[in-house]
């Protein structure tokens, strides 16, 4: 590759994109390194034994774990081209239906279209832009429990500091003979990009933000705040207490439609399943948008029992292309008013194998008159 090509590369796989998706960076490399300024052509079956470490006997035919990461490759290098990317004098393309890399040059957004774009994200992210309030980013701490130095036990419902020991024993009657002490020293990596994610976003907006720790925070600094939350009732004690009676409420393992319409689910839960030999895996993610506790704040609860659900739905939000579309479907457009209460419901698709983010999909959405 050139070195303007490398360095493109570079920046595509530093980007958020892709910076916590190793196995599609590395096949992204992989067929850059093979095929960009070549005629060169590489089959599934290369990608998958040197790649992805199939055995001899793969088959493609049975297996479409190729064909399903290079869709995963194309729609995020897409997202990064309509994001950070879009000021890039090169484009790098994996034409449908070829496992090769072609490096093109691109016309450069025009100065309307980036207008656009920042309006669209201007209006939805409106209130924290103010100045008026604090804004804060809000992420949870699981409860770990560990064994000396080396051991460290952790079970997703088991998150009371005062009575966890004896909830993690009920669950686990195995680990009664054993001395195990409260931890918190782990996060959740879908969480933690989220949180990444939103200081860029909110600093490319020239926002300020704050981030804080659910488990230690102060209330009064935060109901004074621009919250953007981040997590699940089981670990965000916050979320659990600011959640207010909806259609849509998130449970410790489901989130319930408790006035389901047509076509709706009285519950939405996480699902493995298998695509022909692919493992995949569906996360329900709950977006609430409400009044914060304190005059004009505003408060965003980004709610899912699966944190790279919630980082999939974090990149969702933060994107013009998909914020448009999402005003479009719930029927506020650039000249109204965006409603202080509503919720959306997301499905996130995965790679249930690392939890690679797929796709992420508006499912359902509620607007509450004020």
């Amino acid at each position: 590759m050139q070195p303007s090509q490398q360095a493109l590369l570079d920046r595509i796989l530093a980007s958020p994109h892709f910076a916590n998706t190793l196995t599609l960076g590395r096949i992204l490399s992989y067929v850059c390194e093979k095929t960009a300024g070549t005629e060169n052509r590489i089959k599934e079956y290369e990608i998958a034994t040197e790649i992805l470490r199939r055995n001899q006997s793969f088959d493609p035919k049975l297996d479409p774990v190729v064909r399903v990461s290079m869709s995963g490759i194309r729609e995020r290098l897409q997202k990064y081209f309509d994001d950070a990317g879009r000021s890039e004098s090169l484009r790098l393309v994996i034409p449908k239906g070829q496992y090769r890399a072609e490096f093109v040059e691109t016309q450069l957004q025009s100065s309307a279209e980036s207008e656009d774009s920042d309006r669209i994200l201007r209006h939805f992210w409106g209130q924290y832009l103010s100045k008026e309030q604090a804004n804060l980013i809000v992420y949870t701490e699981p409860l770990f429990f560990r064994e000396g130095w080396e051991t460290y036990v952790r079970n997703l419902y088991v998150n009371d500091l005062e009575n966890g020991q004896v909830q993690l024993m009920n669950r686990l009657p195995e680990l009664r003979a054993r001395e195990l002490t409260p931890s918190f020293h782990y996060l959740d990596s879908g969480e933690v990009h989220s949180v990444f994610l939103f200081l860029q976003f909110f600093h490319d907006l020239g926002a300020s933000v704050g981030v804080r720790n659910a488990r230690i925070a102060s209330w009064h600094e935060m109901r004074r705040s621009n919250l953007v939350m981040v997590g699940c009732t089981r670990t965000n004690p916050f979320m659990d207490m600011l959640q207010e009676k909806t259609d849509f409420v998130i449970a410790e393992d489901e989130i319930r439609n408790l006035s389901p319409r047509d076509n709706e689910l009285t519950s939405y839960r996480g699902q493995r399943y298998r695509d022909s030999r692919l493992a995949r895996y569906r996360e329900y993610v709950l977006i609430t948008r409400r009044p914060g506790a304190y005059q004009d704040s505003t408060m965003t609860m980004i709610a899912a029992n699966h944190g790279r659900a919630i980082e999939g739905a974090a990149s969702y939000l933060t994107r013009a292309k998909e914020v448009s579309k999402l005003l479009a479907i719930i029927n506020v457009d650039q000249s109204s008013m965006l409603p202080k209460r509503f919720q959306v419901l997301l499905r996130v698709e995965m790679i249930d194998v690392d939890d690679e983010i797929m796709d992420v999909e508006y499912v359902s959405h509620r607007m509450t008159a004020e």
